[in-house]
Protein backbone atom coordinates (compact mmCIF):
# COMPACT_ATOMS: atom_id res chain seq x y z
CA UNK A 1 0.00 0.00 0.00
CA UNK A 2 1.37 3.21 -0.87
CA UNK A 3 1.96 6.44 1.45
CA UNK A 4 -0.95 9.19 0.89
CA UNK A 5 -0.33 12.56 1.46
CA UNK A 6 -0.28 14.07 4.65
CA UNK A 7 1.49 17.38 5.18
CA UNK A 8 3.26 19.49 3.28
CA UNK A 9 6.62 21.56 4.26
CA UNK A 10 6.15 25.22 2.42
CA UNK A 11 9.68 27.04 1.84
CA UNK A 12 10.62 30.64 0.64
CA UNK A 13 14.00 31.33 -0.54
CA UNK A 14 14.91 28.90 2.10
CA UNK A 15 12.53 29.98 5.04
CA UNK A 16 10.90 27.09 6.67
CA UNK A 17 7.37 27.96 6.68
CA UNK A 18 5.54 25.57 9.80
CA UNK A 19 2.01 25.55 8.47
CA UNK A 20 -0.99 24.03 9.24
CA UNK A 21 -2.95 21.09 8.08
CA UNK A 22 -4.96 22.19 5.48
CA UNK A 23 -2.56 24.05 2.79
CA UNK A 24 -3.25 23.59 -0.62
CA UNK A 25 -1.57 24.34 -4.45
CA UNK A 26 -2.54 24.72 -7.70
CA UNK A 27 0.58 23.88 -10.10
CA UNK A 28 -0.96 26.19 -12.82
CA UNK A 29 0.23 25.22 -16.57
CA UNK A 30 -1.86 25.06 -19.21
CA UNK A 31 -5.39 25.11 -19.42
CA UNK A 32 -7.26 23.65 -22.61
CA UNK A 33 -10.44 25.06 -23.27
CA UNK A 34 -12.80 23.38 -25.81
CA UNK A 35 -13.67 25.33 -28.86
CA UNK A 36 -16.82 24.33 -29.85
CA UNK A 37 -19.38 24.52 -32.83
CA UNK A 38 -21.78 22.78 -34.42
CA UNK A 39 -18.80 19.94 -33.34
CA UNK A 40 -16.23 20.10 -31.01
CA UNK A 41 -13.40 21.43 -32.65
CA UNK A 42 -10.36 20.97 -31.25
CA UNK A 43 -9.27 22.99 -27.94
CA UNK A 44 -7.05 26.59 -27.55
CA UNK A 45 -4.74 26.56 -24.94
CA UNK A 46 -3.77 29.34 -22.41
CA UNK A 47 -1.08 29.71 -19.19
CA UNK A 48 -2.78 29.84 -15.75
CA UNK A 49 -0.28 30.83 -12.58
CA UNK A 50 0.34 28.43 -10.22
CA UNK A 51 -0.35 29.55 -6.48
CA UNK A 52 -0.06 28.18 -2.86
CA UNK A 53 -2.44 28.82 -0.06
CA UNK A 54 -1.14 28.21 3.46
CA UNK A 55 -1.88 28.99 7.21
CA UNK A 56 1.00 29.98 10.12
CA UNK A 57 1.18 31.25 14.08
CA UNK A 58 1.07 34.86 14.26
CA UNK A 59 3.46 35.28 17.00
CA UNK A 60 6.62 37.57 17.68
CA UNK A 61 9.04 35.95 14.96
CA UNK A 62 6.36 36.96 12.26
CA UNK A 63 6.60 40.17 10.25
CA UNK A 64 3.18 41.17 8.01
CA UNK A 65 5.59 43.64 5.83
CA UNK A 66 8.48 41.34 5.42
CA UNK A 67 5.69 38.77 4.05
CA UNK A 68 4.14 41.35 2.19
CA UNK A 69 7.44 41.87 0.70
CA UNK A 70 8.18 38.78 -0.84
CA UNK A 71 9.04 38.79 -4.40
CA UNK A 72 10.76 36.79 -6.66
CA UNK A 73 11.42 33.91 -4.54
CA UNK A 74 12.09 30.53 -5.11
CA UNK A 75 9.29 28.33 -3.28
CA UNK A 76 9.06 24.59 -2.40
CA UNK A 77 5.76 22.79 -1.65
CA UNK A 78 6.85 19.21 -0.31
CA UNK A 79 4.46 16.97 0.62
CA UNK A 80 5.25 14.22 2.72
CA UNK A 81 4.47 11.58 -0.02
CA UNK A 82 5.46 11.96 -3.97
CA UNK A 83 7.93 14.79 -5.90
CA UNK A 84 8.65 18.55 -4.40
CA UNK A 85 7.66 20.98 -6.70
CA UNK A 86 9.56 24.04 -7.58
CA UNK A 87 8.45 27.55 -8.34
CA UNK A 88 11.01 30.60 -9.23
CA UNK A 89 9.89 34.20 -9.15
CA UNK A 90 7.12 33.89 -6.84
CA UNK A 91 5.46 36.36 -4.76
CA UNK A 92 3.14 36.81 -2.06
CA UNK A 93 -0.38 37.74 -3.83
CA UNK A 94 -2.11 39.10 -1.56
CA UNK A 95 -1.72 40.95 1.76
CA UNK A 96 -1.38 38.47 4.43
CA UNK A 97 -4.59 38.51 6.87
CA UNK A 98 -4.55 37.27 10.41
CA UNK A 99 -6.74 36.60 13.11
CA UNK A 100 -6.27 37.28 16.79
CA UNK A 101 -7.21 34.81 20.11
CA UNK A 102 -6.24 31.42 20.82
CA UNK A 103 -5.87 30.35 17.74
CA UNK A 104 -4.06 33.98 16.29
CA UNK A 105 -3.24 32.57 12.47
CA UNK A 106 -1.75 34.78 9.10
CA UNK A 107 -3.07 33.43 5.72
CA UNK A 108 -0.44 33.45 3.24
CA UNK A 109 -1.06 33.63 -0.31
CA UNK A 110 1.39 33.20 -3.24
CA UNK A 111 1.57 32.93 -6.63
CA UNK A 112 4.31 32.63 -9.38
CA UNK A 113 4.18 30.82 -12.78
CA UNK A 114 3.89 27.06 -12.56
CA UNK A 115 5.39 24.50 -10.59
CA UNK A 116 7.50 21.87 -11.59
CA UNK A 117 8.46 18.97 -10.35
CA UNK A 118 11.56 18.61 -8.46
CA UNK A 119 12.11 14.33 -8.57
CA UNK A 120 10.14 11.66 -10.22
CA UNK A 121 8.15 9.31 -7.57
CA UNK A 122 8.84 5.97 -7.14
CA UNK A 123 6.28 3.72 -8.37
Amino acid sequence: MSKKLGKATIKADGRKFDSYPGASYDPGGTVREARVGHTVHGFSESEREGSIEFEIDYDETVSITQLRNIAGATVTFEPDAGPALVGRAWWVAEPPTWTDGSESRVKIVMKGPALEEVGAANG
